[in-house]
């Protein structure tokens, strides 16, 4: 848990994993908590505030259950690079995560000068064909293409 006091240790009380009801009443990356410090460096939490979303998807090890991913998320930056294993189903499965969980996704194309130009162009024009309203950067390390958009 990290908070202006720094970071801590923390686990919830009793009460409240007596009271979950699944897995989506604990807390996760990104939730805001009530806590109190116990010792130094250890905090109990005790409360969750209400969450603006949730990012889940389903388990594969249990019918109906979901895992959580993390809280509060408005933007999420989905990376992929680009080449041999490139697979569109895979990039579309991440932003319907997004969606229905009331965020943002964006979809970094990673290493694009492994690739021609043209090639390159197709693939994010297919992307935003499958993915309605979906930004797609296409980023290189070794060149500036891309960075002026990442890092404004």
């Amino acid at each position: 848990m990290q908070s202006a006091s720094g970071v801590f240790t923390a686990e919830i009380t009793g009460n409240l994993r007596f009271t979950a009801k699944s897995r989506l009443d604990f807390p996760v990356v990104g939730d805001w908590v009530k806590t109190t410090r116990f010792e130094k460096n250890h905090s109990i939490i005790y409360s969750l505030f209400p969450r603006t979303s949730i990012l889940k998807k389903r388990t594969t090890d249990k019918f109906g259950e979901n895992q959580m991913i993390a809280a509060n998320i408005d933007c999420a930056f989905i990376t992929q690079s680009f080449g041999r294993d490139t697979n569109l189903n895979r990039m579309e499965r991440y932003p319907a995560i997004c969606y229905n969980a009331n965020s943002k996704p964006v979809i970094i194309l990673t290493k694009t000068v492994m690739g021609e130009p043209a090639r390159v162009e197709e693939l994010i024009e297919s992307l935003k064909k499958r993915i309605k309203n979906v930004i797609v950067i296409p980023f290189n390390a070794k060149t500036p293409e891309g960075s002026e958009i990442l890092f404004k």
